[in-house]
């Protein structure tokens, strides 16, 4: 009985999944980065109007972290493509005062279509778009990050770290991106 309801279980988030509409990565993340009109300072975390993102939440409200770098959070999934490619599921973490949030990370699941070394411009390809690489720790092959200042038009000055971890052929990637405030959380450490 336990395997007919996991089966079920799996068949329906799968069905769940498959409906997400799909977002260009780049997409994403300008939607998620502020404007640069000055009017707020922090993202609105879309309670009150969930569809503002084409994510599917785990919870219909922020919550409480204990880690003071988080703060408040909100989770979800999205169903995301890389420059046309076939989409993936990301998660997807907003996370800041309960104001609204200052940074985000967009997670891929480990898969053989991510690699190692991902570039800001193979992410997002021809989209506008200006940055200045700032750090530089992708000695290895199996982990490391490149560390950006990106500009989008419209869009306030962004902070953003892609980084991997490789292991038997599958990666996953990680964007995490701040805003001017919240970009002092960021991990700067190479790995050894």
């Amino acid at each position: 009985m336990k395997i007919i309801l996991s089966f079920f279980s799996l068949l329906l988030s799968a069905a769940t999944f498959s409906q997400l509409k799909k977002v260009e990565l780049y997409n994403l993340v300008k939607k998620l980065v502020q404007d640069s009109s000055g009017y707020s300072t922090v993202g609105d975390w879309a309670v009150s109007k969930p569809a503002a993102f084409p994510i599917k939440w785990q919870a219909d409200r922020i919550e409480m972290s204990d880690d003071m770098k988080i703060n408040f959070f909100r989770k979800g999934t999205a169903n995301i493509t890389v420059n046309g490619s076939i989409p993936i599921k990301w998660n997807v973490m907003l996370k800041g005062p309960r104001s609204g949030f200052s940074s985000f990370s967009i997670s891929s699941e480990n898969n053989k279509t991510m690699k190692a070394k991902t570039t800001i411009d193979s992410l997002f390809g021809k989209k506008p778009y200006s940055y200045t690489l700032l750090k530089d720790c992708a000695a290895g092959l199996s982990q490391g990050f490149y560390y950006y200042q990106l500009k989008m038009p419209k869009k306030t000055m962004t902070w953003i770290k892609i980084s991997w971890v490789c292991s038997a052929g599958n990666c996953s990637l990680t964007l995490d991106c701040y805003d001017d405030w919240s970009k002092q959380y960021a991990d700067l450490s190479c790995a050894k």
